[in-house]
């Protein structure tokens, strides 16, 4: 399954009857770790090893809010199956998930309430650089070299084409 398709607008209702917009979102936030653990991401808590040696990119997410995080998220999945890479790791975090907890905790020095996603870049165990929001997103499509941009991702899903919904072999 595509990681978009946790937020399918298609169906969803204001107030009923069937699914509502929160229940959706609900329902995305809890679906996110399994999605993730089928998939070429690897899901990141807090307290979890940081690999010493090799590229790492920490990711923080909005799955349950954010068509565009999903979207990237998708876009990295379907990457990192088509061309796997021993020497890096992309772990991802669901934003939820950080509760109680200063995102510092997860990316020491970041101030603030950055958006989303947060990338945090590891070179050998240590952190080299962060990035927030749309500069983050194209960062790391550059780094893939994934032909697209933030401002292309975030307009794919607004309003999301129906392609980018459906299940197929890449996604």
């Amino acid at each position: 399954m595509r990681f978009l398709k946790l937020l399918d607008p298609r169906g969803v209702t204001a107030m009923g009857p069937g699914l509502t917009v929160e229940e959706q979102q609900i329902q995305a936030g809890m679906a996110f770790p399994g999605l993730v653990l089928n998939s070429a991401l690897s899901y990141w808590r807090l307290g979890d090893p940081i690999p010493a040696q090799g590229v790492r990119f920490l990711i923080a997410i909005a799955p349950s809010y954010n068509l565009a995080d999903l979207r990237f998220a998708d876009l990295l999945n379907m990457e990192l199956k088509a061309r796997p890479r021993k020497d890096l790791v992309v772990h991802v975090l669901n934003l939820d998930d950080t509760q109680g907890h200063p995102l510092a905790d997860y990316f020491p020095g970041l101030a603030g309430y950055p958006g989303t996603p947060v990338v945090g870049f590891w070179e050998d165990g240590r952190l080299v650089d962060i990035w927030r929001s749309g500069e983050a997103m194209n960062r790391v499509l550059q780094y893939f070299g994934i032909p697209t941009t933030a401002r292309e991702v975030h307009e794919s899903v607004c309003p999301p084409s129906p392609s980018l919904l459906e299940d197929t072999a890449d996604g």
